[in-house]
């Protein structure tokens, strides 16, 4: 099936099931969420080219020998410290291709009715192509239904209503190679959140990162400050940044410059470089582990050994997250301890926590529904509705 093919059967398909959609989502009383269960069929006749298979990239000679390394060591049981594949995903991804994705349209037209919903393939729930038991698969639906009701299903437990969480990353919005949007995705440490469309972003090809001018950065914090005041009805008295790419000195002066009336803030820069660390014995380091690299800079392990479960839920030698930059007034033991919080804020699933926090974790997945609407602003803002 060629491009134009595929681009007509996807619209058929989230036409017909946004009708659906509007229709339950107009009844008085309307649904707390709308379920949409659909066969494996729809999903393969709406895929992706990309996704059918692997995507072919030029992989350089040490990248290549590195990977040779790495699954000859683990044949023998040998753990390697570094993970050589990241740098050449990203290089990937910033030349893929665009097509009219099934999930991202559907996601972002259903926002119409201004009801969530919840799709589900057939196959998750006769368990054929899943990994998981039923048991945590019908968890994980429960979790992510509770909160698209407007429910909060778990938040910390000694929760600062007056601290505003706010994730900066960014997106290409499809224009030029060279040109990317920003996202913000915020959060009250109660656990409710929203997205907010940022300003557009200027990409450094020598440096592979994005960066907002300095009057971008300012209007994007003001603008979720402003938001944060209307929907809580109370202005924070900190901000807590994370963002993706590290701080420029215009960025750091427009995100100051932004905090009228808030006393105190941090601004970190996350990301990693694939080092990873091994202690004595059969398990990885503990989940909380905290590594000095330098002034302000620090590896996490977010995810790692759990002692209360005497297990380490997953399959490879965990990747700590890095604190590549921290600007602000807290101290490292308050910021780390509140990047390992926010890893528990997922209610896509039961899990115990995720990789990185509810900040940045699905930044990529949210900003690809956002990037449905174009130059628009989403009609919905709640995190819920992206999930």
């Amino acid at each position: 099936m060629d491009d134009k093919s595929r681009q007509t059967r996807v619209e058929r398909m989230v036409s017909l099931v946004v009708g659906r959609v509007l229709a339950l989502a107009s009844k008085d009383p309307a649904p707390d969420v709308i379920i949409v269960v659909l066969p494996q069929d729809v999903r393969d006749g709406c895929r992706a080219p990309r996704s059918r298979g692997p995507k072919k990239v030029f992989v350089p000679p040490h990248i290549k020998f590195q990977r040779e390394t790495e699954a000859e060591a683990e044949k023998v049981g040998q753990m390697m410290l570094f993970d050589s594949g990241a740098v050449v995903e990203e290089e990937d991804e910033e030349h893929e291709p665009l097509y009219l994705d099934f999930h991202n349209a559907l996601k972002a037209r259903a926002m119409r009715g201004r009801v969530p919903i919840q799709l589900i393939w057939e196959p998750t729930l006769k368990g054929t192509r899943s990994k998981e038991d039923r048991a945590t698969i019908a968890w994980n639906i429960v979790t992510a239904l509770l909160y698209k009701a407007g429910n909060i299903p778990w938040q910390l437990r000694e929760p600062d209503p007056r601290t505003c969480f706010l994730g900066i990353s960014f997106f290409k919005d499809g224009r030029t190679n060279d040109s990317r949007a920003s996202l913000a995705q915020a959060f009250a440490q109660t656990g409710e959140g929203f997205v907010l469309k940022g300003e557009s972003a200027t990409w450094d090809p020598l440096e592979r990162q994005a960066h907002l001018s300095e009057s971008g950065a300012e209007r994007t914090l003001k603008r979720v400050l402003d938001d944060y005041e209307d929907r809580f009805h109370d202005r924070p008295t900190r901000v807590v940044v994370h963002k993706t790419s590290r701080y420029s000195v215009g960025e750091l002066a427009g995100f100051r410059r932004a905090l009228d009336g808030v006393h105190t803030h941090d601004f970190l820069a996350l990301g990693d470089r694939g080092i990873r660390f091994m202690r004595l014995g059969h398990e990885p380091p503990l989940r909380g582990t905290v590594i000095e690299l330098g002034k302000r800079n620090y590896l996490v392990y977010t995810v790692g050994y759990v002692p209360s479960v005497r297990a380490y839920p997953g399959m490879r030698v965990p990747i700590p997250l890095e604190i590549i930059e921290h600007h602000g007034d807290s101290d490292s033991e308050r910021v780390c301890r509140e990047v390992l919080a926010l890893t528990k804020l997922n209610w896509n699933n039961c899990r115990l926590a995720t990789r990185d926090p509810i900040t940045i974790a699905f930044s990529k997945k949210v900003a690809s529904i956002v990037r449905e609407f174009g130059s628009s602003d989403p009609p919905e803002h709640k995190y819920r509705f992206f999930m």
